[in-house]
């Protein structure tokens, strides 16, 4: 559905009202995918691939909109990339370098993986050099979810899935969502109200 279809944007910077009327008008939704091999996990974006070569559309957000770019059969038979074989992952590794993304999609999906029961022993994808970035040093440290779960840092290879891939989809932007997060986080309130740089 489009859930965020009816906010309205009137009385905002300019900037910021186009953008909300863009990303108000995408649809939206939460599942728990769960995918038996062979599956194919492309490094840039994060793209299911089936043995027929066919796209796995929700294997990643936002995959109906002309946003992510699609993975190039062509150039993969051309030029194909490394193949990593593995047993089983959650998909996790769209916009992991943005602050926003991270931690209302990336976290919010790893919640929503704990509450369905997706055993803690499979191993989540993350893209290589986010273990760099301070936010995702501290959800490593405090983030229960995260921190019981085994992370594969994926680089330019493509991910061969022999047995099953689940692919985490969390309904975003919701304060109930945020209060789930930041409540696993353990981050400290702010004693006063204003900006707070915590990274």
């Amino acid at each position: 559905g489009h859930p965020f279809s009816r906010h309205p944007v009137t009385g905002l910077d300019p900037r910021v009202a186009q953008c909300f009327a863009q990303s108000n008008g995408y649809e939206q939704d939460e599942y728990l995918l769960k995918v038996p091999g062979p599956l194919r996990l492309e490094p840039v974006r994060g793209w299911g691939i089936t043995p027929q070569h066919r796209l796995l559309w929700e294997a990643i957000p936002f995959s109906r909109t002309d946003r992510p770019p699609r993975p190039s059969y062509f150039l993969d038979r051309l030029r194909p990339a490394p193949r990593r074989p593995v047993k089983a992952v959650v998909a996790g590794r769209y916009w992991m370098h943005n602050y926003f993304h991270f931690f209302n999609d990336f976290l919010g999906s790893l919640l929503l993986c704990e509450e369905l029961g997706v055993p803690h022993e499979v191993p989540v994808v993350v893209p290589e050099g986010v273990e760099r970035l301070s936010f995702f040093k501290y959800a490593v440290a405090h983030f229960g979810p995260l921190r019981r779960r085994p992370i594969l840092f994926q680089g330019h290879e493509h991910l061969s899935v022999a047995e099953t891939v689940w692919f985490p989809k969390v309904m975003p932007n919701r304060r109930a969502l945020w209060d789930a997060v930041l409540d696993a986080l353990e981050l400290p309130l702010a004693e006063t109200a204003g900006e707070v740089d915590l990274f």
